[in-house]
């Protein structure tokens, strides 16, 4: 996508009427429609050089405007007379049920790629069908904005994305796994990808999208992280983002990254915790090579753990201020230095929506004589980012998901047994590739006690002393042995039906 136009039909200022758009293309340009067509506004080149005159001293005025921005603008004034014969698309930025009338009053837009401004969520399947009875007679014109796509996608390619991701969400709900269950499961079928770039005259989206990456064969970091959080979203976990990190600033070929945080409450396995995964880490190396099941390095990790393990000095978007002791240190502000608050509170709203928790604080809260200033409860507040705080440093211990994987592991065996090997061997293997860590591993003595008087429960000894105590006081082994066996007579038994279908079928 090269050039495109926005049209709007709300403007602040006269000076509004025109203006760069806000796009995934190169060259994007506003324009105010409303009462007027847009023939008539590709000629008002008046009021275009107004808005532009009025835009170059806007941009000169901030402080750190990139040249990118500069160039855009110099672009759309050099070409405003041919912008429309060198846009792809026109997205309509207005009320949907507008649309199709300013179509027929403009039917200059058919000449172009039609695109519906207000983006669907994977789930959206009711609104898709509507657009599509709607514009049947020029469904081919029509593109939507999908969540997870920085492209845009036809009608029906979003009817066949959303299809895609009912189906394979539809069938692992009827598994009735519990959220970390069904967490480790995804996360599975996720990472069951090599890592591969699109090829060099491909766009980057082809190994990014969510519609490109499910039917394609090219995924990198923002196409795995797509199909993660597309499908815990259609599953319910609604506090779950794909997250964005970047190397350092002024380093050569700077790259980014993108990786997932999902908040899980699960009461069987009493885990109430804010989880990093980075499926691209732990993904397929090589076609027909399942060793990556061995590894879960990535797997529902506090960030603490996360950032200690940072392959390339990434710095995650939203969290410039964080460190692991915020807590005491806003405590600290709020004590003494209330005025300072103000700094902290993008990451302090950030870190509450992600543990499932509305915004925790306002700028008018720390605005002396605002109503909320006077009504502002620091014991409330601190109590609140506490708990928030304490779900992004909850690590789950080895235990725990050792329990989930063989939960897991039981039921991916039984769908393919010669894919997801399973024994305690293999347990083993993975608990060891993984980094887990299981509680009397490298106890200190403060932690020894702790535990005693706390009555938890621990083995002391080498890693594979206390997993082997822990398996079999857990009946791990029997478990396993059991499912096996459960499977090879659902082979014998299949197997046995087919030949009598067989026999009868020659009759």
């Amino acid at each position: 996508m090269n050039c495109e136009i926005i049209l709007t039909d709300e403007k602040e200022f006269e000076t509004e009427e025109f203006g760069i758009g806000i796009s995934e293309c190169k060259y994007s340009l506003s324009i105010f429609v409303k009462e007027k067509s847009l023939k008539e506004q590709l000629k008002n080149k008046d009021m275009f050089k107004k808005c532009i005159d009025f835009e170059k001293e806007v941009i000169n005025d901030i402080v750190g405007i990139t040249d990118n921005t500069k160039n855009e603008l110099k672009y759309i004034e050099d070409n405003f007379d041919t912008f429309f014969e060198k846009s792809e698309y026109i997205r309509f930025n207005f009320s949907e049920k507008n649309i199709k009338d300013f179509i027929k009053e403009n039917p200059i837009v058919l000449q172009k790629k039609i695109v519906i401004g207000n983006p669907l969520e994977i789930k959206d399947y009711d609104r898709l069908m509507y657009l599509m009875e709607e514009y049947k007679d020029i469904k081919d014109k029509i593109y939507v904005i999908l969540v997870g796509n920085d492209s845009y996608i036809s009608l029906d390619d979003c009817f066949k994305t959303m299809n895609k991701i009912k189906k394979e969400a539809e069938s692992i709900k009827k598994l009735n796994l519990s959220p970390i269950e069904t967490v480790m499961y995804v996360y599975d079928y996720v990472r069951n990808r090599v890592y591969k770039y699109e090829d060099k005259d491909e766009l980057s989206f082809k190994s990014r999208d969510l519609s490109e990456v499910l039917f394609g064969d090219k995924i990198v970091c923002e196409g795995y992280a797509n199909m993660f959080y597309t499908l815990l979203n259609y599953l319910d976990f609604e506090n779950n983002y794909v997250v964005r990190l970047y190397e350092p600033e002024g380093k050569k070929n700077r790259r980014g990254h993108a990786r997932n945080v999902v908040y899980i409450k699960d009461d069987k396995y009493d885990i109430d915790g804010v989880y990093y995964f980075d499926p691209t880490w732990d993904s397929k190396k090589e076609e027909n090579d399942n060793s990556y099941l061995r590894r879960y390095k990535y797997f529902a990790r506090t960030k603490e753990y996360m950032d200690k393990n940072n392959i390339r000095n990434l710095k995650e978007e939203y969290f410039d201020n964080y460190s692991f002791n915020i807590y005491n240190k806003i405590e600290d502000i709020v004590k003494f230095r209330f005025s300072k608050l103000k700094d902290y509170i993008g990451i302090i709203n950030h870190m509450g929506v992600l543990a499932g928790e509305r915004e925790l604080i306002d700028y008018l809260d720390l605005i002396p004589g605002s109503p909320s200033y006077d009504k502002f409860d620091e014991s409330k507040f601190l109590k609140k980012f506490e708990d928030v705080c304490e779900k992004f440093d909850d690590p789950i211990p080895g235990e725990t998901l050792i329990k989930v994987l063989n939960n897991v592991r039981k039921i991916e065996y039984y769908q393919n047994p010669n894919w997801y090997l399973y024994s305690d061997a293999r347990i083993y293997d993975i608990f060891m590739e993984s980094d887990w860590e299981l509680r009397g591993q490298n106890m200190t003595e403060e932690q020894e006690v702790l535990y005693n008087a706390l009555g938890v429960e621990y083995e002391k000894g080498t890693p594979f002393e206390i997993f082997n105590k822990y398996i079999n006081k857990n009946d791990l082994p029997k478990d396993i042995e059991g499912v096996k066996l459960a499977k090879t007579l659902r082979l014998v038994l299949d197997k046995k039906k087919n030949s009598v279908k067989q026999y009868k079928d020659k009759q």
